[in-house]
């Protein structure tokens, strides 16, 4: 079976790996022949790649389309558009942690790509649930190859603090330095490394806000790292923050929880369908600085209390194993097969 599959595929260019790759790479292990678009840097470059590879009828049975809610969900509109054009099936994949939203903005859109959609999935229970009344919405989660990810039992918590995301304004990486600089009132020792490539200028902005906080030298930047070299630094950090302010299901926060890390993190979107707080994870409102300095502070203090939520965190992350949503995939793939015969 031939799948093109659309998406942001940009981590040539030092961007974060997105869904499309991990994904893509998955089905094609498992034999099918995918083919992408949406390798350009440049977005107009990315969209007019998208739309030539969806009038390209003749290269692919069925498209998977990534969905996201910013300005990558009218290149959806647009592929979805040109797929139907030319009679072929599409599966709506839905990623974007602010699509609640953007329906509200967009609810004649956002209703027509979903209801034209040979199948619907969700990667978050969340979004399956915030979009159960427009149709059906199958949740096929993101995966992990659990082998990978080596389970570090931590005895002893220390305020080493690691962000792991890209660098952008919806994942409020400002808020990280300012836990920083309050915490730093209460555990000298506090430091912070920040991994992830930056995408709108944030870098710049919370530079300068490390800079006014006066805790420049306790934050680091690592720029983005492949994925093996960032697991291989998790072995050096004790507690993962998670700032967003609109999340779905993020991989970094399941990552984490495999490696042994404790994570706190905002309540933002999907994120409390993925961590139940004070189980296997700490959530707090979003913007709440006092409420991330007054968590590490306790789990810093109480190291029995992160040992508890990162056993609970490990054994929640390994349901995300390779082989169960590699099969979910095949099931699905081929039950459109069927149906186009």
């Amino acid at each position: 079976m031939r799948v093109l599959y659309i998406g942001n595929k940009l981590s040539q260019f030092g961007f974060t790996p997105t869904g499309v790759e991990f994904l893509g790479e998955l089905l094609s292990r498992q034999g099918f022949d995918v083919c992408y678009g949406g390798a350009k840097r440049g977005q107009l470059a990315r969209l007019v790649d998208m739309v030539r590879a969806a009038t390209r009828r003749q290269h692919y049975d069925v498209v998977l389309i990534d969905l996201y809610s910013t300005r990558a969900f009218y290149y959806a509109i647009l592929v979805a558009w040109a797929v139907r054009f030319f009679t072929k099936p599409y599966v709506l994949i839905l990623r974007g942690g602010d699509l609640p939203a953007r329906y509200k903005r967009s609810p004649q859109l956002t209703k027509q790509i979903m209801q034209n959609a040979a199948r619907v999935v969700s990667v978050s229970r969340y979004l399956q649930e915030a979009f159960h009344s427009l149709r059906k919405i199958e949740f096929i989660p993101n995966f992990i190859p659990i082998q990978k990810y080596p389970y570090k039992q931590r005895m002893a918590l220390r305020p080493r603090l690691l962000w792991v995301r890209s660098l952008h304004r919806i994942y409020n990486p400002e808020l990280a330095v300012r836990v920083v600089a309050r915490l730093c009132t209460r555990l000298p020792d506090t430091t912070l490394t920040m991994v992830g490539p930056d995408k709108d200028g944030s870098m710049k902005r919370v530079h300068a806000l490390a800079e006014e906080l006066g805790v420049a030298n306790r934050v680091e930047f690592t720029g983005r790292l492949p994925k093996e070299d960032w697991i291989r630094l998790a072995a050096e950090f004790d507690i993962f923050l998670n700032t967003t302010d609109f999340d779905n299901m993020p991989v970094s926060v399941v990552e984490a929880m495999a490696l042994g890390l404790p994570v706190v993190s905002t309540k933002a979107g999907g994120m409390s369908f993925l961590i139940e707080h004070d189980q296997d994870g700490l959530l707090l409102e979003r913007g709440d600085v006092d409420g991330f300095v007054n968590a590490i502070e306790g789990l810093v203090t109480r190291p029995g209390w992160g040992m508890e939520l990162a056993r609970h965190a490990r054994a929640k992350a390994e349901t995300f194993a390779e082989s169960e949503v590699a099969r979910q995939w095949c099931t699905l793939l081929d039950s459109i097969e069927k149906t186009c015969r």
